[in-house]
């Protein structure tokens, strides 16, 4: 979350320092959790694609279980899509990491 207070949104959000490193998923790091599927999509900007690939190295640097997933075609917007077809790359993947398939 840190980019947060440097965007037109902090004048909107007003976050302080303490609230983004509180709320930064990448400095809050569970000990033990589920594997993790990290999803995103290839036309993400650059920066957005740069922090899903930290998280996940971070995630994995810990010893925790991770499958890091770019999605063709996609962006911030509709790289979720896939939850819609129960074929897609995204469900695919989820009901994998469930066990289902």
């Amino acid at each position: 979350m840190a980019p947060f207070p440097y965007t037109f949104l902090q004048p909107k959000l007003q976050l302080t320092w303490g609230q983004v490193l509180r709320n930064s998923p990448i400095l809050n790091l569970p000990d033990e959790a589920p594997p993790l599927l990290l999803a995103y999509g290839s036309d993400e900007p650059p920066e957005l694609r740069r922090q899903s690939e930290d998280f996940f190295a971070s995630w994995k640097a810990k010893g925790l279980v991770a499958d890091l997933m770019p999605i063709p075609d996609k962006n911030h917007y509709d790289v979720i899509d896939g939850f819609l077809d129960a074929e897609s790359l995204l469900c695919s993947a989820i009901l994998g990491h469930m066990n289902v398939r």
